[in-house]
């Protein structure tokens, strides 16, 4: 029984989508690219040449920077507007409006921020860069006053057909950090990872702590890694954070069992190092 009841609960994270009922999300989901009309958002890409027609020859109407807002018009389709690729990532032309005129423009889809995370000291957009040998990267850029301060660039979760979306929290229990900023990519069906890329925020610096994913193939495999933090009511530990990984396997009716690993690491400076332990680990 306790195995069948097991495998229906993989089932049903695979099927409902473990990280659309994430809550208390910052920004909406997106899809990338998918933006949307009448909407306002902001420009990714720094000194941002804002063209006539869509093309890399057409005349430039102005060159605006990082984190300009434009509202969104079309997003031009394929059949009538061919999509151009640059840095291996092939993507559709935008016509905006911009500036106190609400000029008519066009500029490359990835130049604007998939999305944007205001806090009182800076302002976090996250877009995609290069693509390279299947492999998507991404930047997070933190911006004051109109002005790039800091950027990280990664590997994202998945691929260009994932959705994504960023939460930022405080220390959630770190008191020698200023804030956690969480990444999100996930994709609505089986067989796909999705997960977290997790970043610390502490004065002008952005340092990667890790990555958290989650993938369940109709039940059948599953794995899981989840960061914990010490605010965490039922496992926290202070000044720790727990790397908690599960893995599974299970046949069609359900044999099978999960494993669970958990570590106990120190954020200390700019890196994870391993720490002792705490007290007893839990995780309920």
């Amino acid at each position: 029984m306790l195995k069948k009841i097991l495998l229906l609960s993989l089932y049903s994270i695979c099927f409902i989508g473990l990280f659309a009922q994430e809550k208390s999300i910052d920004t909406e989901i997106r899809n990338y690219f998918d933006f949307k009309e009448g909407e306002t958002v902001y420009l990714f890409g720094d000194n941002v040449n804002i063209r006539a027609s869509p093309s890399v020859n057409a005349k430039v109407l102005e060159t605006v920077p990082v984190n300009t807002p434009v509202t969104i018009l079309t997003v031009l389709p394929e059949d009538t507007n061919p999509y151009l690729t640059l840095n291996g990532i092939t993507a559709p032309w935008v016509k905006i409006q911009f500036g106190t005129k609400q000029t008519d423009g066009f500029i490359w889809a990835p130049l604007i921020a998939q999305y944007q995370i205001p806090t009182p000291h800076y302002t976090y957009l996250f877009g995609v860069t290069k693509m390279e040998e299947g492999q998507l990267y991404a930047q997070l850029r933190a911006v004051k006053y109109g002005r790039l301060w800091e950027k990280k660039d990664f590997p994202v979760i998945g691929s260009i057909h994932h959705y994504t979306y960023g939460k930022i929290y405080g220390n959630r229990g770190l008191t020698e950090v200023d804030a956690i900023l969480e990444l999100g990519f996930g994709y609505d069906a089986c067989g796909y990872t999705s997960g977290h890329l997790t970043f610390i925020i502490n004065k002008d610096a952005i340092d990667y702590l890790g990555k958290s994913t989650n993938a369940s193939d109709a039940g059948i495999v599953y794995n899981n890694t989840e960061f914990i933090f010490p605010n965490n009511e039922e496992a926290g530990q202070p000044h720790r954070i727990l790397k908690k990984v599960e893995t599974g396997d299970f046949d069609e009716i359900g044999n099978g069992t999960i494993t669970t690993k958990i570590s106990v690491w120190q954020w200390q400076a700019d890196k994870l190092i391993r720490a002792k332990t705490v007290g007893p680990i839990g995780t309920n």
